[in-house]
Formats: structure tokens, sequence, C-alpha cells
């Protein structure tokens, strides 16, 4: 390792994997979930209830089966779907946010109108959201602190060696596949190349 150069690739991929590392990405996918969780709490609250909500996604479906029966002889103009969301808009004590349902993959649902989704500011779902958003943005901070300390480093050492005699704990942050990638260079020809460009200049003009 120790001719492997830093290239801008090699300190982002070493960048990444100390985020990883810090434990960081996971926990953001967990405050991402949590915000999708909060959303269908939200839905099922202002739909009236697990109960109301499960009658009225039912009705959704049932309407769902005669749409599908009513496009297959032609009637395809007639859409309930149209009505189904990935996002709902809930307001918090006045301030309006938008939540998805799923993170990734696009879940669909029966949603309530933005005008009707209102919650207290003392709204235990409220409270809830603050706390995510909070934590979301603690995040967000301890994320670009690790960013800015890690390519401080990187950016201070320009080999692979260099940087494991100054930070030795950084070779657990390595790509897995650094040697293989270094092994599939070509090996370099000097005398080939020298030719092909007519080095040395010397030698061609006392020819």
């Amino acid at each position: 390792m120790s001719s492997i150069r830093l290239t801008t690739a090699l300190r982002d991929a070493i960048a990444a994997n100390a985020i990883k590392k810090s434990g960081v990405v996971a926990a953001e996918a967990e405050n991402e979930k949590a915000f999708c969780d909060l959303a269908e709490k939200v839905r099922v609250k202002v739909l009236g209830g697990k109960k109301k909500a499960a009658e009225a996604d039912a009705k959704l479906a049932e309407a769902m089966k005669i749409e599908k029966e009513l496009h297959e002889i032609g009637a395809t103009s007639f859409c309930i779907s149209r009505g189904l969301r990935k996002e709902i808009y809930p307001s918090f004590g006045g301030a309006r946010t938008r939540l998805e349902y799923s993170a990734g993959d696009s879940v669909y649902r029966l949603t309530p109108c933005r005008e009707i989704c209102l919650l207290a500011a003392d709204d235990p779902l409220t409270v809830e959201f603050h706390r995510l958003d909070d934590e979301k943005r603690a995040l967000g901070q301890q994320r670009e602190e690790v960013k800015v300390n890690v390519y401080a480093a990187l950016n201070s050492v320009s080999t692979v060696k260099r940087l494991l005699e100054a930070w030795p704990e950084s070779k657990e942050l390595l790509p897995a596949n650094l040697d293989a990638a270094r092994a599939a260079l070509p090996a370099l020809r000097v005398g080939d190349l020298n030719k092909l460009i007519g080095l040395p200049t010397e030698e061609k003009v006392e020819a």
C-alpha cells in the first residue's frame, strides 16, 4: 500500500466508511423510518382512529375493485386510485410539513386532505414530530463533524502509507478492494512508452 496515492475517489470512499462506522448512517435510517411511522399515525388519527381508518381502507379496496372491473369493460376515465397519496401534509402546532409513508419504495394510501390534518402544539404526535426533527438535525451535525475531521486528516497526507503512519486506526476504513484495485492496474512498460514518445531526445539526436 506504500505507493497507493490518496485520490479524490479513495478519500471519498474512506470518508463514507468513517461516517458509516460512526453509526450515523444506521441512526439516520432509523430516524427516517420513525418519520414514516409518524406519517401513518397522523393519517389514522385524522381519519378518526384505528377502527375508522381500517373501515375507510376497506371501502377504498372495494372501490378500487369496482374501478378495475369498470376499466375492464372500457370505462377507463373512472379513477378512484388517483386519490391515493404517498405523503401526508400535517400541520404540527401551526407549522406545515410533509411526511412520506415509506422511505425508498413508494407506498400509496388513502390520505386526508391537508386542510383537516391539523394537530395542536400539545398533541402527542406534535411532540413526537419535534423530537424526531431535533434528532434528525443532531444527526446531520454529527455527520458533518465526522466528515470535516476525516477529510482534514485525509488531506494532510498524499499516500495510504502516510495516512496509516499518521492515523493507524484508519486501516479499518480502507476499501476492502484496495489491493485488488491496485493489482488490476496495468504494469507500466517504460521502454515501450519511451519508444512511442521518442524519449530520450539525446539518444535520438546522436543516432
